[in-house]
């Protein structure tokens, strides 16, 4: 599977709690609140399973205003989400190392 396809969805039990343009999620698996700045918040929003990585790619590069680079946003929205699933936050996604 081409990574751009992979869909990686969020764990059920995981609660999400937006203030101001950022987020607090928490893990009563290990008990663990977990910060999440605008960007990191949106990435959150479409772990459902249903949005592909190239999706998730194409609302973050919607939410700056001037041309960023491309490639650096894929580093980054891969970052997230490796550190996503480093804290059991995701079901199984192992595609995305």
């Amino acid at each position: 599977m081409n990574l751009a396809d992979s869909r990686p969805k969020s764990l059920e039990n995981i609660r999400f709690i937006e203030l101001y343009g950022e987020a607090i999620i928490y893990s009563p698996h290990d008990s663990k609140g977990h910060y999440l700045n605008h960007t990191a918040m949106s990435i959150w929003k479409c772990c459902d399973g249903k949005h592909t990585i190239e999706d998730i790619e194409t609302k973050i590069l919607e939410n700056f205003s001037s041309a960023p680079d491309r490639q650096q946003i894929q580093a980054d929205i891969r970052e997230i989400l490796i550190r996503f699933r480093e804290a059991q936050l995701l079901e199984r996604y192992e595609d995305i190392l």
